[in-house]
């Protein structure tokens, strides 16, 4: 559904919840989203 809308996306690799595995590259992600 992602790639029908032409939506970046991002592979990480953790468990299904990544924000807790992964909370560094979840929150560098968010900081890049947010200043575009």
């Amino acid at each position: 559904m992602a790639e029908r809308i032409g939506a970046q996306t991002v592979e990480v690799a953790g468990s299904h919840a990544v924000y807790v595995s992964q909370p560094a590259t979840v929150a560098n992600l968010i900081k890049q989203a947010a200043n575009g």
